[in-house]
């Protein structure tokens, strides 16, 4: 509705009042305005993605309140998988391919951390451990379905008993992501 109303008064404006949107002060608001729509944006997706941000910064206080900027903090510093958002340079420079699929353990999402890491594969709730016999299921996807890489967020994932036989080719680590290569 607020859509159909914006463009119903343009569209009113243009054909009743052509003048009016031809003027330099209209065209200078709408300048400005798009300058505004522009940097908010881009502050949006600054404390978005790179980091924790204090209301100090920059130029956050002009363009958001204290509690937008709270919960962008929140939900990055809260993210389990937040050491994901630059680890697909380090993949390929180990020589881990794009199209190379791995398993990576422990993620109950539906590939979250697969999609962040730019990687085909599989995750502990959705292929791995929702099987009665797990190291089973990772022999077979070895097998029939070329996973190549076993990718272990926590230290805690590393003292499963059905992972032990698979982490004896260590090939990497960043952020404290263990990378395992499977023979």
């Amino acid at each position: 509705l607020p859509l159909f109303i914006v463009v119903a008064s343009f569209w009113h404006i243009k054909e009743k009042h052509p003048a009016f949107l031809k003027s330099k002060t209209v065209k200078i608001i709408g300048l400005v305005f798009l300058f505004f729509n522009v940097a908010y944006a881009s502050n949006n997706i600054h404390m978005r993605y790179w980091g924790p941000f204090k209301y100090s910064d920059k130029y956050a206080k002009y363009f958001c309140d204290k509690s937008e900027i709270d919960f962008w903090w929140w939900t990055g510093s809260q993210n389990p998988l937040k050491d994901l958002n630059d680890i697909e340079p380090y993949n390929r420079s180990i020589g881990i391919k794009a199209e190379d699929r791995v398993a990576f353990i422990p993620d109950n999402s539906f590939g979250a951390s697969l999609y962040l890491m730019n990687q085909k594969g599989w995750t502990t709730g959705f292929g791995i451990e929702n099987t009665l016999e797990p190291s089973v299921s990772i022999k077979n996807k070895v097998e029939n379905k070329k996973l190549k890489y076993l990718v272990i967020r926590d230290s805690l994932s590393l003292e499963k008993e059905y992972l032990k036989e698979f982490l004896f080719n260590h090939i990497g680590q960043h952020n404290g992501i263990n990378i395992y290569k499977l023979d």
